[in-house]
Order: structure tokens, then sequence, then C-alpha cells
């Protein structure tokens, strides 16, 4: 009987590390990795770089908040093209309004 005991905390020990890997598996493709795809889509507009789209994420909360980072971006994407038409049309009427000077 003796000589089950280093068996069986062998056993245990071996279960425990096998079930933590895989607990470090789920939490790195559940949490971890959506994670990282917010911050670099967060650096990236930081950066003025309104092209990076985070991917959609398997869990819900992460799913949403990729969604509203990629609506945020397009809004501001099109807020800056929207910007420079109008800074386009008004270079343009100070130049008519010279040569009509």
């Amino acid at each position: 009987a003796s000589t089950r005991w280093p068996i069986i905390v062998g056993l245990v020990f071996a279960v425990a590390l096998l079930s933590a890997s895989i607990l470090q598996r789920v939490v790195a493709q559940l949490i971890e990795e959506p994670l990282d795809h917010c911050v670099a889509a967060a650096d990236a507009i930081a950066r003025g770089d309104t092209s990076h789209i985070v991917p959609l994420a398997s869990t819900h909360e992460f799913h949403q908040l990729a969604s509203s980072i990629n609506r945020m971006t397009e809004q501001m994407a099109a807020a800056t093209q929207s910007r420079m038409r109008v800074e386009k049309l008004a270079t343009m009427g100070r130049i008519a309004a010279g040569i009509s000077h």
C-alpha cells in the first residue's frame, strides 16, 4: 500500500499539470488573443491608422468590443474623408475669390 502513494501523487501531479496547460491555452484563446487585437487596433487608431480591422472573437463580450472598435474606426475614416472634402472646397472657394478680385 505504501508503494501506491508515490504513484498516486505522481498521477495527481501529472493531471494537475495537464489541466493547467489546457486552462492556459483556453485563457489565451478566449481572452489574451482578442485583447491583443483590440490593443493593437487602439494603438493603430492613436497613430491615425484607420485601416486596422479587429477580427471578431468567439466570446460575446470581445465580439461586441471588436464590433464597436471597427464601427468607430469606420466612422473616424468617414469623418476624415468628409473633412478633407470640405477643406478642398474651402480652398477652391478661396482660389475662386482671389481670382475674381
